[in-house]
């Protein structure tokens, strides 16, 4: 039962920070894949203007080279594409980590509200964020709920 609220939890959590995560996400992968891709077409017209001083030289060597010209630019847009798709899933994963606690937090301070009770604050998953903040919480919300 306890891994069914687990699933549904982050179910959850990407529908509460969807807009965020997807703000976020967007925003490093483009700045990321705009340097990656500059340095890429950088390296790429390097070895091209390689390729046309042996041009000069040696016709055989200069296809050679030209072959090599193909396979890597072929190998940047492939790194290129592996570092978008990482990007992607280290960002998820570090946002859940965020965006978990701030979610649960949220939903304990809303069912606070609905029935005039204290939240229930209890303690984030060992990997969460925030670890001190929730402990300061729980601090005042005990404290609070002593005094009546």
């Amino acid at each position: 039962m306890e891994e069914k609220l687990t699933h549904k939890r982050k179910i959850q959590l990407k529908i509460a920070f969807g807009d965020f995560q997807v703000r976020f996400i967007l925003s490093v992968l483009a700045l990321s894949l705009f340097v990656s891709t500059f340095l890429g077409y950088k390296l790429y017209n390097i070895e091209r203007e390689n390729t046309k001083i042996l041009q000069i030289q040696n016709e055989m060597v200069s296809q050679l080279v030209g072959e090599f010209d193909q396979g890597l630019l072929l190998f940047v847009v492939l790194i290129v594409v592996l570092q978008a798709v990482a990007l992607v899933f280290l960002i998820v994963h570090l946002m859940q980590r965020v965006a978990g606690p701030i979610y649960r937090i949220q939903k304990e301070l809303e069912t606070s509200i609905q029935t005039g009770e204290p939240a229930q604050v209890h303690p984030v998953r060992k990997n969460d964020e925030f670890q001190e903040f929730f402990k300061v919480l729980q601090l005042y919300v005990q404290k609070f709920k002593n005094h009546d």
